[in-house]
């Protein structure tokens, strides 16, 4: 690198300000200042430590170049010639040999007088060797050579084209050069027609002028156009846990079936972190695009304590201890996290939104990179997954291979939270430890953190609950769903609303991701009583009652119930309505008219039996017509035609034995059946 001193005439810069060494000395130094002419003493140690420091800087000429690539850093063949080059100089700088002698030493080396003092200045100069690299590849003119007017319709062109939301292509934007050069020609005489520029050149004028940054805003907004340009700066860091939460939601790249229909369909997560210890707080899984109510549902799960994990998901083999109500929590601009709804829950607890910029997923990136990590460790590794872009999926038959359904999937969840992001270190490398642990560091830390719990479980879930509904009170209890849900207390605020003579439409809260209880308001009393759910009913509808229930599954089958009623073909059902009814009137009509018109079908369906060869007398009927009804008349029926079959069977037998004597060995009738057992001789 180069060398510097602090000899009469050196200029540095001290502070911003520019100044010259007037007076060397080995322990002072006095300085002009080059703005002002005030001259300034300053001690050696004193500039040392400001150079330490990065306020001294040593001047460069205005014609001398500076280098800052170390040497190591250039190609072997750079630094072979410049080793080669030193070596030519080495005799003459260490005075081995004489200037007498320099003519034979050219010669020698094969290089002229010129190149010779030309790098013996270099080196005097700078006394660096990076100086005496070779610069060979920017040889040529400093400026370009074509006309500066053609020069100017090109940078034009750049100016015009390239800032269009969709860019075209640089040759495009060649020929749009050419046309111009081509009209302005038309306007010229023929000695000063202008020439236009080859595409090599255009291209080099592109490069040279575009604005990449002004072409990024155009193309991904200001904000993602600032990151291209200035990097990351890194996460936003906070001095403990429940700091700043960051909330954030995507659609899951798996497909889930939903057991009753076989149909598949994506999930969409919603998740929460805390950043400073990087521990997952809460979660919540829905299959409708996330709204209000999805944000509320996950901010009930960071609230609630995870005592249910043993109980509920025996293989989840760790412990999730990371609850509480946080101090900030993080948004997407996004006009569903804009309600009033989420704005007065969280001024309830007294929670701070932050809203990011729009198109500015960086500026929240933990839980950005949290997805990432959720989609390397669990979603890409479980049968029906989609993959991130179809060139991961290639072949892979997510559809075929699908077999999750939503509880599962809550449990997977679950696992993959605990296990593999809370107690796992690879997760946590930037933060230097298991975020597990690094959460109870901070609780040990900062020992007036609590982590607080509204007053109880039932007025968390009536406040932040996603599920609002209007219902009627039957005598089966609150209908949600296709479920029915009933308790005692619901009973009695029935019959206490019919006492009132009063049928209000009741207002139902429950919890999203678990329908195992419901809470409705009671309007008389002013305060809300808990229903259940039959379990019979669960287990007929195979949905395990010992798991929490999600609402979306809950719904979905709900929905596959009432698209197969809408399926089912019930005309006849009509048609056997208006039947009842035609039969109806023509009774109420014979019935005016004295049963006239039934009493003359009977006796046609009697003379029908008679002739078909039934005498009345034998069928054991009533004497009296009007007696007989159709059961009667179809047992009669069926005894006398089982006789005349059996008649009729056995005169064929007599008659094939007149005919073939001794082939029949002996007939069995039966007298119940009309069917014979027979045995041929000899047999």
């Amino acid at each position: 690198m180069s060398q510097h001193e602090f000899s009469h005439g050196t200029k540095f810069l001290l502070n911003g300000l520019e100044v010259v060494v007037k007076r060397s000395g080995h322990r002072q130094i006095t300085v002009e200042n080059v703005k002002y002419g005030n001259l300034e003493t300053y001690k050696v140690v004193e500039l040392l430590r400001a150079w330490v420091d990065g306020n001294l800087e040593f001047q460069i000429d205005e014609n001398r170049p500076i280098i800052e690539t170390d040497f190591e850093a250039f190609s072997a063949e750079k630094k072979n010639e410049a080793e080669r080059r030193y070596k030519l100089l080495l005799p003459f700088i260490n005075r081995e040999k004489k200037f007498v002698d320099l003519a034979e030493h050219l010669e020698e080396h094969n290089i002229s007088q010129g190149t010779f003092y030309n790098w013996m200045q270099k080196w005097l100069r700078y006394r660096d060797i990076r100086y005496l690299i070779s610069n060979f590849e920017l040889r040529g003119p400093r400026k370009r050579l074509s006309d500066t007017t053609v020069l100017g319709m090109a940078e034009k062109v750049v100016d015009d084209m390239a800032y269009e939301e969709i860019k075209p292509s640089v040759q495009e934007m060649y020929l749009e050069l050419k046309v111009r050069v081509n009209e302005a020609n038309d306007f010229r005489e023929n000695n000063q027609k202008l020439k236009c520029i080859s595409s090599v050149t255009f291209w080099r004028v592109y490069r040279d002028v575009q604005d990449k940054y002004k072409q990024d805003v155009i193309r991904h907004g200001l904000q993602n156009a600032k990151l291209l340009r200035k990097g990351s700066r890194g996460r936003l860091s906070s001095d403990r846990i429940l700091e700043r939460v960051e909330i954030d939601w995507t659609q899951v790249d798996e497909l889930l079936v939903n057991p009753v229909t076989l149909s598949r369909q994506r999930p969409w997560l919603v998740y929460a972190i805390d950043v400073h210890s990087g521990e997952p707080l809460g979660f919540h899984t829905c299959f409708n695009q996330p709204d209000t109510a999805a944000i509320k549902q996950c901010l009930l799960h960071c609230f609630l304590p995870k005592t249910y994990l043993s109980q509920l998901y025996p293989l989840v083999q760790k412990e999730w201890t990371a609850y509480g109500i946080p101090r900030e929590v993080v948004l997407d601009n996004a006009k569903v996290n804009e309600s009033f709804d989420l704005r007065d829950v969280c001024q309830t607890y007294g929670i701070d939104i932050q809203y990011c910029s729009i198109g500015s997923g960086h500026q929240k990136g933990t839980i950005e990179r949290a997805f990432r990590t959720l989609n390397q460790k669990l979603f890409h590794r479980s049968p029906g997954t989609t993959f991130s872009n179809p060139f991961e999926k290639s072949q892979y038959d997510s559809e075929g291979e699908a077999c999750i359904t939503l509880q599962a999937f809550n449990y997977l969840v679950h696992i993959a939270l605990v296990d593999m992001i809370s107690h796992d270190w690879r997760h946590s490398i930037t933060r230097a430890g298991i975020p597990h642990e690094l959460w109870h560091k901070s609780l040990e830390a900062n020992p007036h953190l609590r982590l607080s719990i509204p007053r109880n479980l039932k007025e968390l879930k009536i406040v932040m609950g996603a599920g609002l509904e209007f219902r009627k009170l039957q005598a089966q209890g609150i209908k949600l769903e296709g479920f029915y849900f009933q308790s005692a207390a619901l009973q009695d605020l029935r019959y206490e609303m019919d006492r009132l003579n009063r049928d209000d439409e009741l207002r139902v809260r429950f919890d999203k991701d678990d329908l195992r209880v419901i809470y409705i308001r009671d309007p008389i009393n002013e305060n809300y009583i808990e229903a259940y759910p039959d379990i019979e009913i669960l287990a007929d509808r195979k949905i395990r009652s010992d798991l929490p229930i999600p609402f979306y599954e809950v719904q979905l089958r709900s929905v596959e119930l009432s698209r197969a009623k809408l399926r089912n073909d019930d005309l006849h059902v009509g048609l056997a309505r208006r039947n009842v009814e035609v039969i109806t009137e023509q009774q109420q009509c014979d019935q005016k008219q004295g049963y006239v018109d039934t009493l003359n079908e009977m006796e046609q369906q009697t003379q029908k039996f008679e002739d078909m060869g039934y005498e009345l007398d034998r069928l054991n009927l009533p004497e009296d017509i009007s007696d007989i009804n159709s059961v009667q008349v179809a047992e009669a029926l069926k005894q006398a035609d089982a006789k005349s079959r059996k008649k009729k069977s056995h005169d064929a037998v007599h008659d094939q034995s007149e005919h073939q004597p001794g082939l029949v060995a002996d007939i069995e009738l039966d007298d119940d059946l009309p069917t014979y057992q027979t045995g041929i001789k000899g047999a």
